[in-house]
């Protein structure tokens, strides 16, 4: 960890990244809200993504509305932005002063009690950097990671999310066994369910807020195994900038054998979860890069 610290000081990014750590709160969010705003007037690519996925999957919601939304989404995806830094440099400790409350915790612990392995679906709402923090100081994990595109921001998020024990594990048929392995016995895995592979082979289609949508299946394939139980959860933002930590039980379907019908109740948690705090899901995300067909979306053509 020193040797990997010391090269990291070498790194311009790296002491971006420290200083704006170090920026009070106020500074930081009021930055966030700078960000929003030109990315809003600049139609930048963030909204219009944005309000293409809210007029997808909303179609009969008033304009207005939805226009307030799409600001409230961007100006929530840059507060995950400027929180970043903190997540990166903070320790353990200071992450879990952040963390206001929790609440439906005894669905884990239930389920561990029984010796079994849990998959805690946590989507792109709120910020997942601190639901992470919460499970690692409580319980023995593992997570997938793929690496950034920045070695040095790479090495950082790396030392965050390992600070605490967790074990990242690669996002290739290695790391996917060692995850299946770790659940087998009794251990807590945290599974972005709304991320899209790129591999035809690793999604379904189903239904998320009544359209198709490209859905991973290695929850579905998990989920079928006797010895692991899935929770959804994700940690809410407060008004203060504190984290509420929320879990909440799943549709039994998502025990189906048949792939379609347990993705169709993944997404069905992914919306419960949204539903508590709409404007904190990433809807700058191309949630329906792929169509039917395994094609490139219409959607997100500039021509579309």
């Amino acid at each position: 960890m020193q040797t990997m610290t010391t090269s990291l000081k070498k790194q311009p990014v790296y002491w971006l990244l420290l200083g704006f750590s170090c920026l009070p709160n106020f500074i930081l969010y009021a930055f966030a809200r700078f960000l929003a705003f030109c990315a809003w007037h600049s139609k930048s690519s963030m909204r219009r993504v944005t309000e293409l996925n809210l007029a997808y999957c909303f179609p009969d919601m008033d304009k207005n509305e939805r226009e307030q939304l799409a600001r409230q989404s961007m100006l929530e995806t840059a507060n995950v932005a400027v929180e970043m830094p903190n997540v990166l440099f903070q320790s353990q400790k200071q992450g879990l002063r952040r963390i206001h409350s929790v609440s439906g915790v005894e669905l884990i612990d239930e389920i561990l009690a029984e010796g079994k392995g849990v998959i805690v679906l946590a989507p792109h709402i709120g910020n997942w950097e601190y639901m992470g923090v919460y499970l690692t100081d409580h319980y023995d994990c593992k997570f997938m990671f793929k690496p950034v595109d920045n070695p040095a921001v790479n090495r950082l998020i790396i030392r965050a999310r390992t600070q605490s024990g967790a074990e990242l594990m690669p996002t290739n048929k290695a790391g996917v066994m060692g995850i299946l392995k770790h659940l087998k016995q009794g251990g807590v895995s945290g599974i972005l369910p709304d991320q899209v592979p790129d591999d035809a082979n690793a999604r379904v289609v189903a239904s998320f807020y009544g359209q198709a949508a490209p859905t991973m299946s290695l929850v579905s394939s998990f989920s079928k195994k006797p010895n692991i139980k899935v929770v959804a959860a994700f940690a809410k933002r407060l008004s203060n900038k504190q984290f509420d930590i929320v879990f909440q039980a799943v549709d039994d379907n998502i025990y189906s054998k048949d792939a379609v019908v347990s993705a169709t109740a993944l997404n069905g948690a992914v919306e419960s979860l949204i539903a508590m705090a709409p404007a904190q899901y990433q809807w700058e995300y191309k949630r329906f890069k792929y169509d039917v067909n395994g094609g490139k979306h219409a959607l997100y053509r500039k021509d579309g």
